[in-house]
């Protein structure tokens, strides 16, 4: 991870990339440190802003983002 530290933990809100070039708001689920992998969970929302599903998927620790909204 380029000497990054992990500072991840269950239950925080990251930003992940689920599709290459696809980014959503997600909470982690589960954290693997021996694979550098996390599970996460993320809401799949219509165009219309109607939760359509809940998703859980694996994605790795270096492509997570801490999730910060920008306050005005």
């Amino acid at each position: 991870m380029n000497g990054k530290e992990i500072n991840f933990k269950v239950g925080d809100l990251v930003m992940c990339e689920y599709i290459e070039g696809s980014f959503a708001n997600s909470r982690i689920v589960s954290i693997d440190k021996k694979k550098l992998m996390a599970n996460v969970k993320i809401g799949i929302v219509s165009r219309s802003s109607e939760k359509i599903r809940e998703e859980e998927i694996e994605v790795s620790l270096a492509t997570l983002t801490p999730w910060n909204p920008k306050k005005k």
